[in-house]
């Protein structure tokens, strides 16, 4: 997180605090009467570090994810949907890096990593999500991570692009 907002920004009010504070599509959050910027500070959820800022509001405080003031500002208030960081950093809350997904989509999201597999035709296919592929193409998912781990060659022709 950087200390000062770089390069030019559009703003929308804060959902929920029109009139009081403002967000940027950067992710930079300010004060609509000081026009100071509010100094974010992390917070440690899910093994991962998300940063958060103080809303006042009739006297109130609240305490909000950076990456969700962004997305509900920018993306509109979606209920039932969870805020995913596009590059899983999850300390980059500009908008061109959030979206809204499902729950099951983000859990799958955070615990899945990018694989490449040469297939039986010698094609280099990239795969995010390595149960999911398994599935939708009749693998074995636990044969094709034995793939990855050098203690099968191959599964059903599938080959790791070392292989």
């Amino acid at each position: 997180m950087s200390d000062q907002p770089k390069g030019p920004q559009v703003f929308r009010p804060v959902f929920g605090y029109e009139g009081l504070y403002e967000v940027s599509d950067l992710g930079n959050i300010r004060n609509t009467f000081t026009g100071k910027f509010l100094t974010p500070y992390p917070i440690f959820r899910n093994n991962s570090k998300y940063y958060f800022v103080s809303l006042y509001r009739k006297g109130k405080l609240k305490t909000t994810a950076v990456h969700r003031i962004v997305a509900k500002s920018f993306l509109g208030n979606i209920r039932d949907k969870e805020v995913n960081h596009i590059d899983r950093d999850t300390s980059n809350n500009k908008l061109s890096n959030l979206e809204w997904v499902t729950r099951q989509y983000n859990m799958e999201y955070s615990i899945s990593k990018t694989y490449f597999l040469k297939s039986p035709e010698g094609e280099v296919v990239e795969i995010f999500n390595l149960e999911k592929f398994a599935r939708d193409n009749l693998l074995d998912s636990s044969n094709l991570n034995k793939v990855f781990a050098g203690k099968r060659k191959h599964h059903k022709g599938w080959t790791t692009i070392h292989g």
